[in-house]
C-alpha cells in the first residue's frame, strides 16, 4: 500500500513539472518571415510611442505597448512608429 501511495506521488510531481515546464516557440513556416513591417522592429524596443490620446513603448514585436488608465495595457500596431 505504501508503495503505490509513493508511485502516485512521485508520478503526479513529474507530471505536474513537465506540464508547467516552458515550450520553444515554434519556428516559422518556410516562406515567411516571424517579424512583420521591415523585419527590424526589435531595433526600435524601448522607444516612446504614442496613438495621438495615449503614450507607450515600442515593443520586439513592432507593436506600440500603451498604457491605458486605470489598469490597462494595449499593444497596437501604429503606422510610422515602431518600425512600422
Amino acid at each position: 500500500m505504501q508503495f503505490s501511495s509513493t508511485a502516485i506521488l512521485l508520478f503526479s510531481l513529474f507530471a505536474g513539472a513537465s506540464i508547467a515546464a516552458p515550450t520553444p516557440a515554434p519556428a516559422p513556416r518556410k516562406g515567411t518571415s516571424s517579424n512583420i513591417g521591415n523585419g527590424n522592429e526589435a531595433a526600435f524596443e524601448g522607444q516612446f510611442c504614442t496613438d495621438g490620446d495615449f503614450d507607450g513603448v515600442c515593443q520586439a514585436s513592432g507593436r506600440c505597448g500603451l498604457s491605458l488608465p486605470p489598469n490597462e495595457f494595449s499593444q497596437v500596431f501604429i503606422s510610422g512608429q515602431c518600425g512600422q
